[in-house]
């Protein structure tokens, strides 16, 4: 009679642990999957930390072509104001770009290298940043060769750039890019060229392509603009705000302004990669309470169908603890089935998406799958290690490290 009941009730009990498998898998899977898109949105947002957003204010305004015709009238415009707000006490420093990292910029524009062929020219390109001297120093860029800017580049002096490391690896590798020449445009522009002046650390400029860091740093007095920005680094860049715009309105009070301060440009850059990161953990979260609700029922529901077995067992002599250890033991046992289960099936889907990028690291599907057969009791995963080549200093200049 017992071995009837016991078939009877087979049927029934596999499909609610194959129920409770489906629900574990999924479950662990979108657990999985929000953790791994948070910690990459964390690595994505993470601003390094010498660059001090919060103590940099930047003012972006507009010259309107009816009182500013020309180039010599904006320079000269642009130089008084920066020379006013540079005076503000409790600025430590000011320049004037047409780019600030983090906010929204023009796209990197095509650009031709000595030395290089047409087909590989025509695949170059680089962000075209036009800073007046000090904006390097005010972002706490590092100087790898050569020099920045400086006032002598004039309109009337010798183009000069200043190229980016990550740049000059690209175009030059193993070479001294100091001397090298450059223009905008493809191999048959009528740009005209432009000497490398200078090697300098790689700026990061948006979020969502972290090797973006290839760019061109032309001399501002020779590449004069009406929409600019001037940077000021100051200890609380908000308290800083009236007096900009009393400066500002005491040259031109027809003249609207934005200051704002880079922190605030790099909230709202963040605005929705932190939504989509608090929904994906919210979600993970979620799946995880039901998993955990139906897990919980599951096992109730099994223990009260074994009532009878669990009291012949304590009648014949069986102690609690031993009963509750059985129980335990079997429930997790299932339990660590389902989750190998939703590991395994992650890592299908790792392996459908290629290879995601979280923030500045490379993850491939063997690092997935290395860490879900840990998780499923399978093996451990090795960490993905990622190598980077950089330039070094040689006898002859900068070479490849």
């Amino acid at each position: 009679m017992k071995e009837a009941a016991r078939n009877t009730s087979a049927r029934p009990r596999r499909l609610r642990s194959l129920l409770l498998a489906g629900e574990i898998a999924l479950s662990l899977t979108l657990l999985i999957g929000a953790a791994l898109m948070a910690r990459g949105f964390g690595a994505l947002k993470a601003v390094p930390g010498d660059r001090q957003p919060e103590t940099m204010l930047t003012v972006q305004f507009s010259l309107p072509g009816s009182r500013y015709p020309d180039g010599a009238r904006i320079a000269q415009f642009q130089s008084r104001l920066l020379s006013s707000l540079a005076q503000i006490p409790g600025v430590r420093d000011a320049a004037v770009t047409n780019m600030v990292p983090y906010a929204p910029s023009d796209a990197p524009q095509v650009f031709t290298a000595e030395g290089q062929a047409l087909a590989r020219s025509a695949e170059l390109s680089a962000f075209r940043v036009k800073a007046s001297p000090g904006f390097l120093r005010l972002m706490r860029v590092p100087l790898r060769a050569g020099r920045f800017p400086t006032e002598a580049d004039s309109q009337q002096a010798p183009k000069v750039v200043v190229v980016s490391e990550a740049l000059a690896r690209r175009c030059w590798p193993g070479q001294n890019p100091i001397g090298k020449q450059v223009r905008f445009g493809r191999a048959d522009s009528r740009e005209p060229w432009m000497t490398v002046a200078g090697v300098a650390g790689d700026l990061r400029w948006n979020w969502f392509d972290p090797g973006a860091d290839s760019t061109l740093y032309v001399p501002y007095a020779q590449n004069p603009e009406r929409t600019t920005y001037i940077a000021l680094r100051t200890a609380d860049p908000g308290k800083l705000i009236p007096a900009v715009r009393a400066r500002a309105a005491a040259l031109d009070p027809e003249l609207p302004i934005g200051p704002q301060s880079l922190d605030k440009t790099v909230h709202d850059s963040l605005i929705q990669i932190s939504y989509m990161a608090g929904m994906m953990s919210f979600l993970g979260l979620m799946a995880l309470v039901l998993a955990s609700v139906g897990v919980y029922g599951m096992m109730a529901f099994s223990v009260t169908e074994r009532t009878r077995e669990i009291g012949i067992r304590l009648a014949l002599g069986a102690e609690t603890r031993t009963v509750v250890r059985m129980l335990l033991r079997r429930g997790a046992a299932t339990a660590d089935r389902r989750a190998g289960a939703g590991a395994v099936a992650f890592a299908r889907f790792g392996a459908l998406a290629g290879q995601p990028d979280l923030g500045n690291r490379r993850v491939g599907c063997g690092h997935l799958r290395g860490r879900f057969r840990a998780v499923a009791g399978g093996g451990a995963g090795g960490k993905l290690g990622a190598g980077t080549s950089g330039l070094a200093r040689g006898p002859s200049g900068f070479t490849e490290a």
